[in-house]
């Protein structure tokens, strides 16, 4: 169920290109992208100096070859071209500049994934959370999260997720065996947030079946705890962990 859900999820908020591939969009040149980087800085630059090079040149760094100057002025022209690239929804022909652009795509995949699942989360907590079981064995989850914004709370428009039903006598089995796979990215999955992404019928079901949110209702550590006594340590699996993101670390200056 996990990963099936995953692959799902992933595709789902990914959208179409979503591979970091590039298909179906247009080759841009190193060339092709400073042009379109130096019309946008046009503006705010005298005409002289609307050159990515000249732009990003380090007054300090005039010996290229010591120091970092250069390395860093050249790392951030890549960043920059990267950028250009994928605003003007092309990919990029230069190697270092394509690894780039997919690095970027999957920093903003893995944010709008976890931004997805932490809006289901405060849903749930907050109790905004509706359930309609169909014949067909599936159930509708509608839920809203709490939106403060302009300096009143509100929430920020009802979803809508279909997910198969899991039984309550089901769930603690289910939460048991998964509890039982040490590896990291299992482990991970376990966390609320990661699980709404990962595995929706897991979470909605603990959400259901455990009485997470709502007046008087627990929090995660709690309904989990109640519903599969000391398999893991849900407390500290209920608190949410953010990764350190691995910033370009297949970048490779030219």
């Amino acid at each position: 169920d996990v990963p099936a859900s995953a692959a799902v999820a992933e595709r789902t908020i990914a959208g179409p290109g979503g591979s970091g591939e590039g298909a179906g969009r247009r080759h841009l040149t190193v060339a092709d992208i400073d042009g379109r980087v130096a019309r946008r800085t046009a503006l705010h630059a005298a005409r002289q100096a609307v050159s990515t090079a000249a732009m990003l040149a380090d007054p300090d760094g005039e010996d290229d070859d010591g120091g970092d100057g250069g390395a860093a002025a050249r790392m951030a022209a890549d960043l920059m071209r990267a950028a250009e690239a994928s605003a003007a929804g092309g990919s990029a022909v230069d190697p270092t500049i394509a690894s780039l652009q997919n690095a970027f795509q999957a920093v903003v995949q893995e944010r709008a994934m976890e931004a997805e699942g932490n809006r289901k989360v405060s849903a749930a907590v907050a109790g905004s959370v509706t359930f309609q079981s169909l014949a067909d064995g599936r159930l509708v989850v509608r839920y809203s999260a709490p939106d403060v914004a302009a300096g009143r709370v509100g929430h920020d428009g009802e979803r809508t997720e279909i997910v198969q039903d899991l039984p309550a006598a089901l769930l603690p089995l289910v939460l048991r065996v998964v509890a039982a796979d040490q590896s990291p990215a299992a482990r991970q999955n376990l966390a609320p947030a990661a699980m709404a992404v990962a595995s929706p019928r897991v979470f909605w079901a603990i959400v259901r079946h455990g009485g997470v949110g709502g007046g008087d209702g627990i929090g995660f550590a709690e309904a989990l705890e109640r519903l599969a006594p000391g398999a893991a340590d849900w407390a500290s699996i209920a608190v949410r962990e953010r990764r350190r993101p691995e910033r370009y670390s297949e970048y490779v200056s030219h």
